[in-house]
Parts: C-alpha cells; sequence; structure tokens
C-alpha cells in the first residue's frame, strides 16, 4: 500500500483554483447573435445557447461547491494531524525504558 502525501498548502491552492475557475465559468456567459425570433434557426440558437449558460452556471456552482469542500477538509486535516502529533508525543513521553 502506497503512501499519501497531503500538504495544507497543496490543498488550499486547490481550493482557491477551485474558486478562480467557478467565478470564470459564472461570468462566460455567451449570448446568441442576434436574429429575427420567428426564424427557426434564430429560435434554435438561442435556446441552445440558453441550455449552454445554464450548463455552465450549474457547473460553476458544484465547481465553488467543491473548493469550499476541499479548503474544510484541509482545515479539519490539519486539525487531525496536530492531535494525532499531540497524542504520539505524549505516548512517547509515558514511556520508561
Amino acid at each position: 500500500m502506497g503512501v499519501v502525501r497531503v500538504s495544507d498548502e497543496g490543498v488550499q491552492k486547490l481550493a482557491a483554483r477551485c474558486a478562480t475557475v467557478s467565478a470564470q465559468l459564472a461570468d462566460d456567459t455567451v449570448a446568441p447573435l442576434p436574429g429575427p425570433p420567428t426564424q427557426a434557426t434564430a429560435a434554435a440558437v438561442a435556446s441552445a445557447y440558453a441550455t449552454l449558460n445554464a450548463t455552465a452556471t450549474a457547473l460553476a456552482r458544484r465547481v465553488e461547491k467543491t473548493g469550499v469542500k476541499v479548503a474544510s477538509a484541509g482545515v479539519q486535516y490539519v486539525a487531525q494531524d496536530d492531535d494525532n502529533a499531540q497524542q504520539i508525543s505524549s505516548v512517547g513521553q509515558s514511556i520508561q525504558i
């Protein structure tokens, strides 16, 4: 079994990157080219753009939530790691040779 090495700095960088990507996705909505709304192709293109924008918005929300979860997990990991280190050091002090 391999060893997993976790760096709080790396986890927080990942969370920040998720926030950046989420903001970019939310800002990158596109508008369809203008055309007569009665023309079938213009209506189809407008519908496709609406679907594309809705998908980008949903993806942005999902990436943002992932970033929040990653940041939270990083904080919990550091707290757990610190707690474990204290427990290990206290065990070492109680052993008499």
